[in-house]
């Protein structure tokens, strides 16, 4: 998906001001970074093209299409909308080169922040799915099915992936082999 944007400018931090699994401390250092930034440049940032893929994000100058950043999606550590009109955008980024995390901040059009984030946040699961080695495994916590539920439920240990077929809105679709009973029998199916 490609989005338009005025990049404000990035921030770097050293290791230990970015706290890998403390979500609410990195959405803290963002948005005071993005704030900061927004106050600093004002509206003189420059216009850009942001791509996300399951790769990552590249970002292009809008005027010469001239590359400015790419992030790859494993090196990015954290995304946030902030600002009091939520208009803000911004990425935390792992430099594994120079030891350090770049704060990278966005001044979004009207409503644009929230989709660009939406649109990361389905990069990374798919990004997820993609390097997963088993694609059916639960990502989260269970809940207890109904007794009756339960017994008619098909076991994500019995399936096998064999290849993705297709997706759609709520995911993707695998060709699976169903392991049926302990002799080794099974049945194809197709699973999302």
């Amino acid at each position: 998906d490609i989005f338009q944007a005025v990049y404000l400018g990035t921030d770097t931090f050293e290791p230990s001001k970015v706290r890998s699994l403390d979500r609410e401390k990195n959405k803290e250092l963002s948005d005071k970074t993005a704030m900061a930034m927004m106050k600093k440049v004002s509206d003189q940032g420059e216009a850009v093209f942001m791509t996300i893929g399951i790769e990552g994000i590249k970002i292009r100058t809008a005027l010469t299409e001239e590359s400015i950043t790419s992030c790859l999606i494993e090196d990015i550590r954290f995304t946030t909308v902030c600002g009091p009109k939520a208009d803000l955008f911004a990425l935390l980024v792992k430099d594994s080169i120079h030891n350090c995390y770049n704060c990278h901040t966005f001044h979004c059009a009207a409503d644009q922040a929230g989709p660009i984030a939406d649109t990361m946040s389905k990069a990374f699961i798919a990004f997820q799915l993609r390097s997963s080695s088993d694609p059916f495994k639960a990502a989260g916590g269970r809940l207890k099915a109904p007794e009756a539920l339960f017994k008619r439920q098909l076991r994500r240990g019995n399936m096998k992936a064999i290849a993705a077929i297709g997706a759609g809105q709520f995911g993707q679709v695998f060709t699976a082999t169903q392991a049926l009973d302990a002799d080794g029998g099974s049945m194809m199916r197709a699973v999302k």
